[in-house]
Order: structure tokens, then C-alpha cells, then sequence
């Protein structure tokens, strides 16, 4: 159902012109790129975004796609200087052709806006125009609100729906005289907050009251309807609060409410990097976003377990795993804010982590150095198998943080295995087999060591160069059937202890 845009469109556009310090969907700043006069050509710039264009040449037109996850509320709208040209926006469906809607000086002065409700999930096109001049410059927000739709029952305090913090607000419907529906959200500290109702229809009139922690009202607003919502503001201390939507003499009808809240940073959760970690936990992670705060305010979770931050900035925090098994949800909570993402991180045997090193663990992603081939093996046994005869070339390489690193570099006969993992002191990982240092079996078979710490590490028993270097190469390959398991340390600027020295990675070459 398309809402009329005086009074769906102008109302939330005067919300929209709050948003640089009024907590909502943040806005991406894009600029848009030629050619994009077609469908096909168009700029994929997505929701919640402002894009800079121009129509220039004269007579062209500019094309811009956006998808929507689940049926959503969609605002579009253009912001033209004075002197800078007219435009006409069209709002264009999947297929590129089919016309939904098309406006051209609603907006401010001669600028153009579009509103629709509750469109449905897909692809969707807007087409911005000159209208009565040949070349216009402008910006064009999109703007695809998320808003919580009501679950019945709520008229109290027991039963409001919640509106987390990413929420933009609430949709529900009012179907009888006795219906109220409420609404709840948390404040971490002081901030001042403003409600917004609109209706459809339109013309339906309703009352908006804000409550306090005893469900006791503080302020209602009658809205009369005709662009004339009920809109509550306040400045209101920490604490829980509740919205309360009535109807005055006219029902049923549906409605949106927006809720802003002034300088509020809601955390956002983009991933978890390294994304596999070993079941017996202790991996460090990084989990990446924005809005986080100090690291006494968060929890992370991998699935129902708590990982125990060991720092966090604002956009990002570093934990260790807890214990446990597959695939799980990772949950980063704030206070009352929290975020999570699906299947975010997998648990595998620590047979299989031992064998992913941890090089650059400090600063990012694990990094795989040790090559077979220019193969790390498979992501999951880190197996490379070879013919007999076979060209074979084994190199490392430096970490991304350094020009040069030294290493020592270990070979080993077969497959690791429980017995063989041995951890070594300090926080400096699991190796897949023992080290010299370790003084346990079974012990190298071939030693590459340019470290200089030959008393540590062992005597070198072949020659090597610091990395990037050729470990060795055998132009036509080894003639018998072989497993050979390799691993070593590096020097590593982002090594996750303090030594300076990481882990590589493992490969296991099998010889057939």
C-alpha cells in the first residue's frame, strides 16, 4: 500500500534531516559511476545510503539498484542546491521495466520523494532525471528503515515488544477501541529521545505516550492525522521506558512509530576472524564492527560459552575461545545492546588447529607462509599430494608485516596425531610435532635453521635463507611413496605472544 507522500514522506524526511545526531541506521556516503543510464548498468549502492550524482551530460539519467532482505518501508528522495536543476525520480521493479512509482517536486523546492510502505522483498531500480532542465546536480538518499513488528499480546509492561537498540522504531496495528500496543527500550546513560506515529490511513487519529520504568505515563501527544503525527520528546536519565499507541475514534488502522535517541551508538557486528578455531578453545579472535565500547561492558559468546576478552576498540575486540564443538552463533553484547551473527565461527579437532600456525594473530588473520607447490594444502587437513616424479618445490614466505623474517623449519616422517601436538610455553601455540626443544619423540628428520638461535632450535642439518626464500626444489620430484609433515617458526611482528616468534603453518605432503 503506498502511503501519500505529504504525509508519509514529508514527515519522515524531517526525521531523516536529524540523522547526523540522531541515532539511526548509520548513512553510507557514495558517489555514483558512469555508465549507469540502464538497469543493467546500474550502481548497486544498497538501503540506508546517500549517493552525490550529477545529470551530465545533458539528458541523461542515472540508475541505482537496492535489494530488500524482507518487506520494508522505503523512503527515496533527492536534495538539489539552489540554482543546481530539477530532477524526477522513478522507483522501478526487478525486472527493470515495470514502473511502480514516479515523483517529481515533492521534495524540497524541486527536488523529488518517493514513500512506500511495506514493499515487498526483491530488487529494486531508482532512476533519477532532469524535469525541466537538461543537467541537474544532486544526492540521493535511500533510505530502507528497520522497524520491529509488533508481537500480540503487548498492552503492558510485562508484554511490550522490545526495541533493541539497531531498531528504528516499531509497526504494529491497532484493530478495536480497547487495543493499545507498547513498546519497551533501554537507555545505558542520559539521552534524549523523540517518537514519531504515522498512520494508514493517513487521517486516522491515535495518541502516543511515553512511560516510565513503573509503567507510569510522563508525556502523551494526540495525533490528529492529515501529516500531523503524535511525536513525544524527551530528555530522559538511564533506565528501562515504555511507548504506549492508542487510537482516538478511528480504527483499525496500521501504523509506523520511529524512535530516535540523540548521540546513541548502537554496536554493530560484521565477523570473526580467524573463523575456525580448535575445540579445545584458547584460540585468539577477533571480532570485528562497530560501537563497542570498553571491554568491561562487553561479553562475547560462541554459542551459549563466554570467551574472555582480552581487549576491545571501537571497532573491534579480541577474545579467547571458550571450549567447543561445530559450528556456532557468535553474540556481542553491550549493557542492554547486543549483536549477533549466524554460524560465525567453526570448532575443529586441535589435530586439525595445530596445523593452521598462527602467524599475524595479533594483527588480523592467520597467514599461511609454508608452501607446497605455492599450496597450503586443503583449508581443513592441509594435505598436498603429489605424484611420484612430480616437480616438488617447497618455499616460505615472509609474514605481510615484515620485509625479511628468519625461521627455523622442521620436517617430520607421517601424519600427526593427539600424542604428537605438543604446546609450547609462553602462549606460543601447538605445534602438530615436537621441536628439539621439547625433548620428546619422534624428533625431525631435517633441520632449516637461519635463525642463529641454533642452541634453542636445533642444529641446522640443511641450509636455507631467510624468507621469502626457496626452502628446496626437485625439478623431477622423489621416486618412493612418502608422508612428510612440515612446520616451523617465524619471525612474526604479529605473533600473538610476546616473543616475536610465530607459528607457521603445516603442510602435510603425501608422496604417491
Amino acid at each position: 500500500m503506498k502511503r501519500s507522500v505529504n504525509s508519509f514522506s514529508a514527515a519522515y524526511v524531517s526525521l531523516v534531516a536529524l540523522s547526523g545526531t540522531w541515532a539511526s541506521t548509520a548513512l553510507a556516503q557514495q558517489t555514483e559511476s558512469e555508465p549507469n543510464d540502464t538497469p543493467a548498468q546500474a550502481n548497486d549502492v544498497g538501503c540506508n545510503v546517500v549517493i552525490s550524482g550529477a545529470i551530465s551530460p545533458a539528458g541523461e539519467v542515472d540508475t541505482f539498484a537496492f535489494t530488500l532482505d524482507q518487506p520494508r518501508d522505503v523512503h527515496v528522495f533527492t536534495t538539489i542546491a539552489p540554482g543546481n536543476g530539477n530532477t524526477l525520480i522513478d522507483l522501478i521493479a526487478s525486472d527493470g521495466t515495470t514502473l511502480i512509482e514516479t515523483d517529481d517536486d515533492s521534495g524540497d523546492g524541486l527536488a523529488s520523494q518517493i514513500g512506500r510502505e511495506a514493499q515487498a522483498a526483491g530488487r529494486y531500480f531508482v532512476r533519477v532525471r532532469p524535469s525541466g532542465t537538461t543537467t541537474a546536480t544532486y544526492t540521493l538518499t535511500i533510505r530502507c528503515p528497520s522497524y520491529v513488528a509488533e508481537v500480540e499480546p503487548n498492552g503492558t509492561s510485562t508484554t511490550a515488544t522490545p526495541l533493541p537498540c539497531t531498531a528504528e522504531g516499531g509497526a504494529g496495528n491497532i484493530t478495536g477501541s480497547s487495543d493499545a500496543d507498547c513498546w519497551s527500550f533501554t537507555l545505558d546513560e542520559p539521552r534524549t529521545i523523540s517518537a514519531l506515529v504515522l498512520t494508514a490511513p493517513a487521517n486516522w487519529d491515535h495518541y502516543l505516550t511515553l512511560l516510565n520504568s513503573g509503567f507510569t505515563s510522563m508525556q502523551t501527544s494526540y495525533g490528529p492525522g492529515y501529516e500531523l503525527g503524535a511525536r513525544v520528546t524527551a530528555s530522559l536519565p538511564a533506565g528501562t521506558y515504555y511507548l504506549r499507541v492508542s487510537t482516538g475514534v478511528n480504527y483499525p488502522f496500521r501504523y509506523d512509530m520511529s524512535l530516535l535517541v540523540e548521540g546513541r551508538t548502537c554496536i554493530s557486528f560484521f565477523g570473526v576472524t580467524p573463523h575456525t578455531g580448535s575445540s579445545s578453545g584458547g584460540d585468539l579472535v577477533h571480532v570485528y564492527g562497530f560501537g563497542f565500547g570498553s571491554a568491561s561492558d562487553l561479553t562475547v559468546r560462541f554459542g551459549g560459552a563466554l570467551g574472555t576478552i582480552v581487549g576491545a576498540t571501537p571497532d573491534r575486540i579480541d577474545v579467547r575461545t571458550p571450549a567447543g564443538t561445530g559450528s556456532v552463533d557468535v553474540t556481542v553484547s553491550q549493557r542492554s545492546d547486543s549483536a549477533t551473527q549466524h554460524v560465525a565461527f567453526g570448532y575443529v579437532p586441535p589435530t586439525h588447529a595445530a596445523r593452521y600456525g598462527n602467524v599475524n594473530l595479533a594483527l588480523g588473520d592467520r597467514e599461511d607462509v609454508l608452501l607446497v607447490n605455492a599450496l597450503a594444502g586443503d583449508e581443513w587437513s592441509r594435505h598436498v599430494t603429489l605424484d611420484r616424479g612430480q616437480p616438488v618445490m617447497l618455499t616460505m614466505s615472509q609474514p605481510t608485516n615484515r620485509p625479511r623474517a628468519t625461521f627455523v623449519l622442521y620436517a617430520w616422517r607421517g601424519l600427526p596425531n593427539a600424542r604428537t601436538l605438543t604446546v609450547l610455553r609462553g602462549g606460543g601455540g601447538t605445534m602438530v610435532f615436537p621441536p628439539p626443544f621439547a625433548h620428546r619423540s619422534p624428533q625431525p628428520i631435517a633441520i632449516w635453521d637461519n635463525t642463529s638461535h641454533a642452541r634453542t632450535f636445533g642444529d641446522a642439518t640443511l641450509p636455507s635463507l631467510p624468507a621469502p626464500s626457496v626452502i628446496f626444489r626437485r625439478t623431477h620430484g622423489f621416486r618412493n611413496p612418502a608422508r612428510v609433515t612440515f612446520q616451523g617458526i617465524i619471525e612474526d611482528s604479529g605473533s600473538p605472544n610476546r616473543s616475536g616468534w610465530s607459528l607457521t603453518n603445516a603442510v602435510i605432503l603425501s608422496l604417491r
